[in-house]
């Protein structure tokens, strides 16, 4: 129960050094593209997003996650098999989970989460909570 924001946050770091170096092989690293990525404030609650970050893998913000997945379906995630019998299963039928994002939620150790049936929850979950999936986002180069 820290107060932290995307820029401070220990996911942050591990995913752009433990993750990455072990999901991915150096050509893969190589085409990501170095993202400078701001958080925006939380609008309802006024909640600070903190300091911009420069990031190879990043999670979306509420804004992009509403962007790129227009609508609750298309936000509905299922976790990959390995860890589906590590973390919170919202719906056993479908199998899908929630997973964060990097927007603050709240207040200050609250971050937003979209819930397993698609729905991005304004209010935020509080930041150290366990059971809830990641979806990396990244830029990559085509060449």
């Amino acid at each position: 129960f820290e107060y932290t924001t995307w820029a401070e946050c220990s996911l942050r770091q591990w995913l752009n050094k433990d993750f990455a170096d072990c999901a991915f092989t150096e050509e893969q690293k190589d085409k990501m593209v170095l993202s400078y990525i701001t958080t925006p404030k939380n609008e309802e609650y006024g909640t600070s997003g903190g300091s911009s970050s420069v990031d190879r893998l990043f999670l979306l913000s509420e804004e992009e996650a509403t962007e790129y997945f227009p609508d609750d379906n298309s936000r509905i995630a299922e976790p990959v098999s390995a860890i589906k019998l590590k973390i919170n299963i919202y719906d056993k039928q479908r199998g899908t989970c929630d997973w964060w994002l990097r927007s603050p939620g709240c207040s200050e150790d609250y971050a937003l989460c979209v819930d397993a049936d698609g729905t991005i929850d304004d209010f935020g979950s509080v930041a150290s909570r366990d059971g809830v999936g990641i979806r990396p986002a990244m830029w990559i180069k085509l060449d």
